[in-house]
């Protein structure tokens, strides 16, 4: 499937997934607000999936498709399979059981630990003895979705090699409408939140349970599951050599991988204790408005990303040089133009885009002006934060994972440094302003590497591309900044207005605007659609 299309499909289904994730949210904020009850749950549901992006969908998946899509695409007879090499097979087969052994046994230490480990990371919460310890009985269930969403990945991972991507794309989705189901109800009947934030964990392992389950039965059905079965009329002895040389390149890819995304997770364990020792909600804040960040990060750095790790494993292994630098630069220019507007409009319509979605119920103005202007400041580093997902995926292909475990470093250093002085001076407004540095900070020193290494050679027609993005987005913020005029002169902003009239006002906002991008990007033809329909219907 050409690699626009397979993005695409990604990107469809984690717009669907996000929109229910939004109204989670939406939900979570009319229930729990912003709240001791609500920073506990979000710290206990936010644990997890920071394991989760270090051992699944970080350092697994990214050493774990290079090695079995480079096995995969060998033709010989000893190797030729269906659906997959059996020594691919064999290869996700033992990863699998790796993968399962190390995640229950983590769980396991992490319940009898939780006491200590909340201690560490939300110093805050000792000092109320009632939140430390829900946090603490809220921990212990969640961490148990580890290993779920864990083999999940894995699973996925398996089909993005293959060419499927709108499982993947779908499965947040799945977790959404579970936790939804859950909040629905309590936002109506306005259950205890204790009871509303436990439910919703157990929720979340039931969740777990069924994303796995969908993405084992979606393997099985092409032939890929990870599942050990030999043919009888293939060389045993070869195929448990190739898997051997290939459990041996994984594990090193997967030591160095590990220490970067950890490291990546670090910086946000960082930003969590810092906040945690603030006034009551602003772990809540600071999740909201991260949780608007995501929204285009999701969309498009890791639809790209995920769909660009295969593809440039594929043509690394079939030695399609050119092929590669061409889809490189086309893929990122498509980034570009779309990660950029993104960056202008939420920097841009902050406070209106938290007034819409969440000042409702037991989130107050106050809730909203925070959650503002730390989304109005996280949104200069979008741009960084979405080139960096599919600048790494060019680094994991070419099987580099030091030098991601050396730019997680200096990134996690500038963050530390900074979000310590700059919290003294800023309040919990230095938090967003350390990750933004450190977020360009990280992406110039990344992309300087990849292209001094020869992993990517940039295109002049590139960087015309980039040149006139950049023209479009200052029309783009022009025309958000008259809107901004017109309802700041009207005086919208008003806790009491309805919801649909606030979304269609937003929407105006943002539709117009957008327009006028649009416009620019055609009228200056930055992309050819011609090319851009080819390279969307091209096969492989």
């Amino acid at each position: 499937m050409p690699i626009l299309r397979s993005a695409t499909i990604f990107a469809s289904w984690t717009i669907v997934s996000r929109i229910f994730g939004f109204v989670r949210d939406i939900l979570l904020a009319i229930t729990l607000g912003a709240t001791n009850i609500a920073d506990a749950f979000i710290f206990a549901y936010r644990f997890p999936h920071l394991f989760r992006a270090i051992l699944a969908e970080g350092a697994m998946t990214s050493s774990f498709i290079p090695v079995y899509e480079k096995r995969r695409q060998q033709k010989s007879k000893e190797t030729a399979h269906a659906a997959a090499a059996p020594a691919a097979t064999e290869f996700a087969a033992l990863t699998l059981k790796m993968l399962l052994a190390t995640t229950i046994l983590i769980a396991i230490v992490m319940m009898f630990l939780m006491p200590q480990i909340v201690a560490l990371l939300a110093a805050g919460f000792v000092q109320i003895k009632q939140k430390y310890n829900f946090a603490v009985d809220l921990s212990r269930i969640a961490i148990f979705y580890l290993p779920l969403i864990a083999t999940t990945a894995l699973l996925c991972a398996i089909l993005s090699a293959h060419g499927f991507f709108a499982l993947y794309g779908a499965m947040p989705a799945i977790l959404n409408i579970s936790l939804i189901i859950v909040l629905l109800p309590a936002a109506i009947i306005m259950i205890s939140p204790i009871t509303i934030a436990t439910t919703l964990l157990y929720a979340l392992l039931l969740a777990g349970t069924l994303q796995c389950a969908l993405a084992f039965l979606a393997c099985r059905k092409i032939n890929a599951a990870p599942i050990t079965h030999i043919n009888s009329n293939i060389n045993k002895n070869k195929i448990k050599q190739l898997v051997k040389k290939d459990r041996k390149n994984f594990l090193i890819l997967f030591a160095a991988a590990i220490g970067g995304h950890s490291l990546v997770q670090i910086t946000f364990l960082v930003n969590q204790y810092f906040a945690s020792k603030m006034a009551e909600g602003t772990i809540a804040s600071l999740y909201y408005a991260e949780r608007l960040m995501q929204l285009p990060i999701g969309i498009i750095a890791v639809a790209s990303a995920n769909v660009l790790l295969p593809e440039i494993a594929r043509l690394r292994a079939l030695r399609q040089k050119k092929k590669l630098m061409q889809t490189q630069n086309q893929v990122f220019a498509i980034i570009l133009a779309l990660a950029i507007p993104c960056a202008v409009g939420l920097a841009s319509l902050a406070e209106w885009i938290v007034f819409t979605l969440f000042e409702y119920g037991a989130f107050e103005t106050n809730d909203r002006i925070r959650a503002a202007k730390i989304l109005a400041i996280l949104a200069i580093a979008l741009p960084p934060f979405i080139m960096m997902r599919p600048l790494l995926a060019v680094l994991f292909a070419f099987q580099k994972p030091r030098s991601v475990l050396i730019l997680a470093t200096l990134s996690l250093s500038i963050n530390l440094i900074l979000v310590y002085k700059l919290v003294a001076i800023f309040g919990y407004l230095g938090i967003p302003i350390a990750v933004a540095v450190a977020a360009w900070a990280n992406l110039i020193a990344t992309a300087t590497l990849v292209i001094s290494k020869g992993y990517w050679k940039v295109s002049l027609n590139f960087s015309i591309q980039t040149l006139k993005i950049l023209i479009a987005a200052a029309c783009l913020w022009l025309a958000l900044q008259l809107a901004l005029s017109i309802a700041n002169q009207a005086s919208l902003l008003d806790a009491h207005m309805p919801a649909l009239l606030r979304a269609a006002i937003l929407v105006m906002m943002i539709v117009v605007p957008s327009a006028i991008y649009i416009i620019t990007i055609i009228a200056t033809k930055t992309f050819k659609l011609n090319e851009l329909y080819k390279w969307f219907k091209k096969a492989k």
